[in-house]
């Protein structure tokens, strides 16, 4: 629970520095609402997908671990 409630703030703080950066600038190369709330969500996903493919690899490797000190006979 209090890595989901310190990933809720990551992304609101994320979203807050892409607000700044879109009212930042001469205005030119300001991004929209939308592209922000996409990069907030692309930036969900990649994080959710690093840390699914982080617990793989640690069960994968307590697996393996466990099947080198027991072989199976």
């Amino acid at each position: 629970m209090e890595e989901r409630k310190n990933g809720r703030v990551s992304i609101a703080a994320a979203i807050m520095v892409m607000v700044v950066e879109m009212t930042a600038g001469d205005g030119d190369d300001g991004m929209t609402f939308v592209e922000i709330m996409v990069d907030a969500m692309m930036m969900t996903v990649a994080r959710s997908i690093l840390q699914i493919s982080r617990h793989i690899i640690v069960f994968h490797s307590i697996h393996f671990v466990q099947r080198r000190n027991n072989p199976v006979t």
